[in-house]
């Protein structure tokens, strides 16, 4: 998954998820709605969520929607970030990520390329036979 708009990146620890948390930059218009100390809330409970799973519950009603749409952010990056690492170490058992399927080579390819060889081949041999007409 490719995004075109910059990210910041917040590191933590977690042993069963990921180190690092990204919020898209568009996020940041949502937050600069925010108190200081609202923002400062949020943050502490985006860190507290992500290194012990510990659930935070706000009084009030508009920052328990804000951190309920913010943690299920954060569910779906690990659940993204899960699925990734269970692909990656199934291919990485089977020796690397599967080889692209080859595309089947058409007869017209076969025959196009016999007669580029041929073709080659008589090439080479008249320089070889022009070569040894002047030799004396």
């Amino acid at each position: 998954m490719s995004y075109n708009l910059p990210f910041y990146k917040f590191s933590c620890y977690n042993k069963y998820m990921k180190k690092q948390l990204f919020f898209d930059c568009d996020f940041y218009s949502h937050f600069a709605a925010l108190t200081d100390e609202q923002a400062g809330k949020i943050i502490k409970a985006v860190f507290g969520f992500k290194q012990n799973l510990t659930e935070t519950n706000f009084n009030d009603r508009f920052m328990d929607s804000y951190w309920q749409l913010t943690k299920q952010k954060i569910e779906l990056q690990s659940s993204l970030y899960d699925k990734r690492s269970f692909t990656s170490a199934k291919n990485g058992k089977h020796g690397g990520r599967p080889k692209k399927p080859k595309k089947p080579i058409s007869k017209q390819q076969i025959l196009l390329s016999l007669q580029l060889i041929d073709e080659e081949i008589m090439r080479r041999q008249k320089l070889k036979n022009d070569s040894n007409e002047f030799d004396i």
